[in-house]
């Protein structure tokens, strides 16, 4: 399966070439095709191939590298719960909505999330909501005015609970920000409902929104045919070129390279963060997250632990609370160890400036700022 992602205009092109043995639903095609703000509208093209269209927006990962407020954390959280809902309502399968940052979008005026779904009968991929919003907290920075306590509350709260329930986390979160909960589920998330293009950029002050036009009525007409009879997309003057094609399962590779490599943190800012001293490598590690994960699976840590297959893929957590730290082993295989006392996996145990915290065999020295 290949996914290629492109803007538009004020229109967000996601482009999915199904492999020969997937079976298109063409109940569940039916069904998207009715129009949700939540969802990215389909089309089917020749070859297994299906086009979708979302209104303006960016990939999540991308807007996750501004600082976010409490609010928009909260907003984000409540709207990845509630779309297990809707999935559920529509009559739609959960194994088939896509949770990965590169392929959520994120409305940057109205902070409405829009989701991919892919409309097949032969996807079993077992689908971790929890496990995606662990995701958007270590990926996310966020806005440090008024504290960042309410994040390392709500990882605490994520993990301890006993089973996903959408409706569990909407009442945490309606008990924090009221006003949330009251935003989705409603057709229209900001509230302002309208099925004119123009209307809806008007009403946020967004500009260019009298060009965009409805992609499943007339977007057909634009694609032009290869030599092979593929559809591919139009590159025209005002279309980016920047895009992103992945293949999924064991065939992943990745052709975009854009603006995710890790930004540094402001010097002046970073001393404000209690750090760690890798002591094989003299290397320093600024905690400058609320809740900090340390491990060898690169792609989903706070830091890569290299060169040292004793230390697990999600190792441990550090999570700071004002002046305090604690350390979360995550069910390591080799164990976590701060002054060589084992930390109990899934529990908090508080470390202390001077303290030397072990993944395995690997030690680091920690630091308040």
């Amino acid at each position: 399966m290949k996914i290629k992602v492109k803007k538009k205009r004020d229109r967000i092109l996601v482009k999915v070439k199904f492999s020969s043995t997937d079976q298109i639903s063409q109940r569940e095609l039916n069904i998207l095709s009715r129009g949700s703000r939540d969802f990215l509208l389909p089309k089917k093209l020749r070859h297994k191939a299906i086009l979708f269209s979302g209104k303006q927006g960016i990939p999540l990962n991308r807007f996750l590298k501004t600082p976010l407020t409490r609010y928009e954390f909260y907003f984000i959280m409540a709207q990845i719960a509630d779309i297990t809902r809707k999935i559920e309502s529509n009559e739609l399968f959960l194994h088939n909505i896509i949770l990965d940052l590169r392929y959520v979008f994120i409305n940057q005026t109205t902070k409405e999330l829009q989701f991919l779904y892919l409309p097949i009968l032969s996807n079993h991929v077992c689908v971790d909501v929890r496990g995606f919003m662990e995701s958007v907290i270590y990926a996310a920075t966020f806005d440090q005015n008024g504290g960042t306590d309410y994040v390392a509350q709500f990882a605490d709260f994520l993990r301890n609970m006993p089973q996903f329930s959408s409706d569990v986390i909407c009442d945490y979160i309606q008990k924090r920000e009221k006003n949330i909960v009251n935003r989705i589920g409603r057709g229209s998330q900001s509230g302002f409902f309208t099925d004119k293009p123009a209307d809806y950029y008007s009403h946020y002050g967004v500009p260019g929104g009298s060009e965009d036009t409805c992609l499943l009525q007339n977007e057909e007409t634009t694609l032009l045919s290869d030599d092979s009879g593929e559809a591919t997309l139009p590159n025209e003057q005002g279309y980016s070129d920047s895009e992103e094609t992945v293949l999924l399962d064991d065939e992943a590779t990745t052709l975009l390279q854009d603006n995710d490599a890790p930004q540094k943190e402001n010097p002046a800012q970073e001393n404000r963060y209690p750090y760690l001293i890798r002591v094989s490598a003299n290397e320093k590690i600024s905690l400058c997250k609320p809740v900090f994960r340390l491990g060898k699976e690169k792609d989903s840590v706070d830091y890569f632990v290299y060169g040292n297959n004793a230390v697990s893929r999600a190792h441990a957590d550090i999570v700071t609370r004002g002046s305090r730290c604690f350390v979360i082993d995550c069910n390591s295989t080799n164990k976590t160890y701060i002054n060589d006392r084992e930390v109990p996996p899934k529990i908090e145990t508080e470390i202390h400036d001077g303290d030397i915290l072990k993944l395995a065999n690997e030690a680091f020295e920690f630091h308040l700022s």
